[in-house]
């Protein structure tokens, strides 16, 4: 399971969970806890984090602010993947995040939105991405999660794009080899254009395809 995953999987696990400001679940971080799980809104992120061991800059996910958060953030205009996260308020220092689930949802500890599964506040629950932008959400991604650099790709998937663009690899076009690819994301790089590169994209093909065939 890619850590992505393991975050949707695991974000239902908190739904419920009482608000309590500095407090991060089942996780401690500083003085101790309550007696009761509690939890907060960037605790939420952080023992999500924890939970499917997610890295930052290659070291253990760090116990933050949301506005901590914000500051390693780069603005998304809607989120996309799973990971991204979005803080209130609009302007000025952000006192509160949610974390961005799949499928049009969010989870926030704190405030989650009439009519949904927590109305109020108080607790861990979900919201909509269209609720959240009705409430001025601010949309970010943290680029440097190793989340963002996971293959979303299924050994079957691959070999789809092995089938559909193999004419277009070993084409002389280099320009057009290089876009292929990076479109289909079997490479990530930018290649430079003075060099031949149809080999060296082949070569990375394999590669690629080894290594997710037998993960």
């Amino acid at each position: 399971m890619s850590k992505a995953a393991c975050i949707a999987a695991k974000a239902t696990g908190y739904i419920g969970m009482p608000y309590r400001l500095g407090e991060e679940g089942p996780y401690q971080v500083g003085g101790p806890q309550t007696s009761a799980l509690d939890i907060d809104c960037s605790g939420l992120v952080y023992a999500l984090m924890q939970d499917c061991d997610v890295r930052l800059d290659g070291k253990p996910f760090p116990r933050e602010t949301a506005d901590d958060y914000w500051r390693r953030a780069t603005r998304l205009t809607h989120p996309e993947r799973v990971g991204d996260m979005c803080w209130f308020p609009r302007t000025g220092a952000k006192t509160h995040i949610a974390l961005y689930i799949g499928n049009g949802k969010t989870i926030e500890a704190g405030y989650h939105g009439p009519n949904n599964q927590y109305p109020g506040h108080g607790y861990v629950g979900t919201c909509t991405v269209a609720q959240m932008d009705a409430r001025g959400a601010v949309w970010g991604r943290i680029m440097s999660l190793d989340i963002y650099q996971e293959d979303d790709m299924t050994p079957d998937e691959v070999r789809a794009i092995v089938r559909e663009e193999i004419d277009i690899i070993y084409s002389p076009d280099v320009a057009a080899a290089q876009k292929a690819l990076e479109d289909a994301k079997i490479i990530g790089r930018r290649h430079d254009p003075s060099k031949a590169a149809s080999v060296g994209y082949v070569d990375l093909l394999l590669s690629r395809v080894l290594r997710l065939l037998r993960s």
